[in-house]
């Protein structure tokens, strides 16, 4: 729903535990791509995933590095202090822990392949900022987390006041020139 209908996230309801949001537009976080800041109350986050750096895995966790965060001064394409999802998986058996994996592998490859393009791969999850680590978002739920690839298009209360499409044409009679062939 929240790709889906850009426009209209002020008005779908939602109701999600421990959010205190009602409304798509405000339960939904993107977070800052060029630094880390503080997020005091739970959202379902998102943000665009790290092509370029591998996933950790251990026999708790799995670290998913976001491509967002504290930005190099001279590269601003590169990101030197990312946001990371932590998912304790100690609890998941071994068919929820492939499935994760298999996720990442294909939210990376999206991220390779959609380069350069709108469309981009997404991290959603609905999780809590450390206390301790504000580039680090903890979850332990399967549920609680999905991988997109799509174009998002930002909210917003009015519609697009400047057309993507170019004007149409003039009629084709109208560009006929005026003089007659012998």
């Amino acid at each position: 729903m929240f790709v889906l209908y850009p426009h209209d996230r002020a008005d779908l309801s939602i109701d999600l535990p421990g959010v205190d949001a009602d409304r798509y537009r405000y339960a939904f976080k993107r977070l800052d791509s060029y630094a880390i800041r503080d997020y005091p109350r739970p959202r379902i986050f998102y943000s665009e995933v790290a092509w370029t750096a591998h996933p950790d895995y251990t026999d708790a966790t799995a670290t998913i590095t976001l491509y967002a965060g504290g930005r190099d001064r001279d590269t601003r394409a590169r990101v030197i202090k990312p946001y990371q999802v932590v998912i304790d998986w100690s609890a998941w058996d071994t068919r929820l822990r492939n499935a994760l994996q298999r996720e990442i592998t294909t939210a990376q490859r999206q991220a390779r392949e959609y380069g350069g393009s709108s469309v981009r791969s997404w991290m959603f999850f609905l999780a809590s900022q450390d206390r301790f680590d504000p580039s680090l978002f903890r979850l332990d739920h399967h549920a609680y987390y999905c991988f997109v690839a799509a174009r998002i298009v930002p909210s917003t209360d009015q519609p697009n006041q400047h057309s993507q499409w170019p004007r149409k044409p003039a009629h084709p009679a109208s560009r006929r020139s005026r003089t007659r062939r012998p």
